[in-house]
């Protein structure tokens, strides 16, 4: 038997993914799926390891979820602000229209000044 391939019995058997014995051994992928996949406990291993994956993902999801929502509070509070700042300069420019324009009857003051 190959001395790598007995280490990279050895190491799935400690709980590494394939990922990471390609890495140690610099076996290709293919090849350690032909060594291990003929092996029960390769098979238990992998169901392990899918299963941490997942719920690793949850988690990823969780926390990048929070980091969206605190951007999105941010553009929206941004937004409000650049709309508070627009409102007050076109009340100071109503305030400086002729009090004709001000009487006309499509002038909607209640618009400018809430």
């Amino acid at each position: 038997m190959r001395m790598d391939k007995e280490k990279a019995l050895i190491l799935r058997r400690q709980g590494k993914s394939y990922g990471v014995i390609k890495k140690l051994l610099g076996v290709p992928k293919s090849t350690l799926s032909d060594w291990l996949r003929t092996t029960d406990w390769s098979k238990k291993i992998k169901l392990e390891l899918s299963q941490k994956a997942q719920k690793l993902s949850v988690i990823r999801l969780r926390e990048l979820n929070k980091v969206y929502k605190r951007n999105l509070d941010g553009l929206y509070n941004e937004a409000r602000k650049e709309a508070k700042e627009e409102k007050e300069k076109m009340r100071m420019w109503l305030n400086l229209l002729p009090k004709e324009f001000i009487n006309n009857k499509y002038y909607k003051k209640e618009y400018y000044t809430r």
